[in-house]
């Protein structure tokens, strides 16, 4: 048996294979068998009939197309094995050229499972940037936390200017519809937290005034009745008022906190930063080596993989469309999309996270990487306390949502990036 193998495309073949005749002979035997054994030939029990009265009664192409079958499995079987191909898909198998007493010609088509080329980990260089905290951030901090504890003073003047607190009244219509009630709300004129940010339309109204206000409602906004919807917001201004900051001394540290100075404050903050800055660099370290193990592996995967990752990303935007109101239509419009250019960022971001995916995969197996029921169970009882509920309701709520897939994947990455961490090259940078 003769086996010439050519690569079409990535984790994909063709195996164009010739068998010798001797095995095309016995592929016809094995076909007359089994055709008796089914066949009711007229005078003869099942399965007693002559191979030559068989033959005749089934007829030759019938014959060659059974035996080519069977040939072609076995032949097939024979060689992924002796050539040590993994498929991905069934193969689509061609009998080329089957004519008794003559080599038979078989081609067979199959995507194979994806390849992942890791480079050495010690050839992945990465910079650790630690981030220093500085005096003016904890002097931030400590703005924020006087803006919380912050008096409001009714102010004389009717015009709103920057800077001023604006009681208002706002009413939303959607459709030219009215979305709820009116609602009394007091926002900070300038405060840059604002969606929609309404308040630079406030900006020179007087007390009693009121304006219509065009606005569109974030994709990801926290309200989903209003995700990425157009509305008209109906603002009255009702009073104005300005921020009494209270003075930063040993008074406000007790009354903003469990401390007793100004000056124990102040400490607790920076620690708290410096642990902020400590997570950010940890977590742009591991973004670091990550970007930089993609970027010196090589990964192939099979075409019917990334339509299959693509189909799941396009069913679940489906999904959140559904659940939100909207229609596809609507989505496309509201984000300038087209269909077409829709599938190419579908398909962009599952190449990414097959890629992804693979390497953390390989990884894995290479160095026995898993996660254990004791890892789990350990994960579970974290979250469990942090949601202040019992272990066993957080179990059974992460299965009844289908989280618990999450979870195990969260656990898994920790797990492989605390490994790269000690395996590859991390230069330290001095502070800055």
């Amino acid at each position: 048996m003769d086996v010439t193998l050519e690569k079409l495309a990535p984790c994909y073949i063709s195996l164009n294979i010739k068998v010798e005749k001797e095995k095309a002979e016995e592929a016809i035997g094995k076909a007359l068998e089994y055709f008796r054994k089914r066949l009711q030939v007229p005078g003869f029990r099942r399965g007693k009939a002559p191979l030559t009265l068989v033959r005749r009664y089934i007829g030759e192409a019938r014959l060659k197309e059974e035996a080519g079958r069977i040939l072609a499995e076995e032949v097939y079987k024979q060689v992924i094995e002796e050539k040590d191909i993994h498929p991905y898909t069934n193969p689509e198998i061609e009998i080329e050229k089957f004519d008794e007493g003559e080599d038979v010609i078989i081609n067979a088509k199959v995507y194979t499972q994806p390849v992942v080329n890791l480079p050495p980990y010690d050839s992945i260089e990465v910079e650790y940037k630690p981030i220093k905290v500085e005096e003016r951030d904890v002097e931030n901090k400590l703005d924020v936390l006087r803006h919380r504890f912050a008096e409001t003073q009714p102010l004389k003047r009717k015009q709103v200017k920057r800077g001023d607190v604006v009681d208002i009244a706002i009413q939303v219509y959607v459709d030219g519809k009215p979305y709820r009630e009116e609602k009394k709300d007091r926002i900070i004129v300038g405060d840059e937290n604002l969606i929609p940010p309404i308040d630079v339309h406030l900006e020179g109204m007087n007390v009693g005034e009121e304006k219509e206000i065009e606005v569109q409602y974030p994709p990801d906004f926290n309200n989903p009745e209003l995700a990425g919807k157009n509305a008209v917001l109906r603002v009255r201004v009702e009073g104005i008022s300005k921020l009494v900051l209270p003075k930063l001394d040993d008074e406000f540290a007790r009354k903003a906190s469990e401390f007793n100075t100004l000056e124990e404050l102040k400490e607790n903050i920076r620690k708290e930063l410096e642990e902020e800055a400590r997570k950010l660099a940890e977590e742009q370290l591991e973004s670091d080596i990550f970007s930089r193990l993609i970027e010196l592996s090589q990964v192939e995967f099979p075409e019917p993989m990334l339509e299959e990752e693509v189909r799941e990303r396009f069913a679940r935007l489906m999904e959140s469309l559904e659940r939100r109101g909207y229609d596809l239509d609507t989505y496309l419009a509201e984000n300038k999309l087209t269909l077409e250019r829709l599938q190419m960022e579908l398909e962009r971001d599952a190449r990414d996270i097959l890629v992804r995916r693979l390497i953390l995969q390989e990884i894995g197996r290479r160095e026995g990487i898993s996660v254990s029921e004791e890892d789990l169970n350990k994960r579970i009882e974290e979250l469990a306390e942090a949601n202040q509920v019992p272990a066993e309701s957080m179990r059974r709520l992460l299965e009844e949502t289908g989280r618990m897939d999450d979870v195990i994947g969260g656990i898994y990455l920790r797990k492989v990036l605390e490994f790269l961490k000690k395996s590859v090259k991390i230069k330290k940078e001095e502070e800055k």
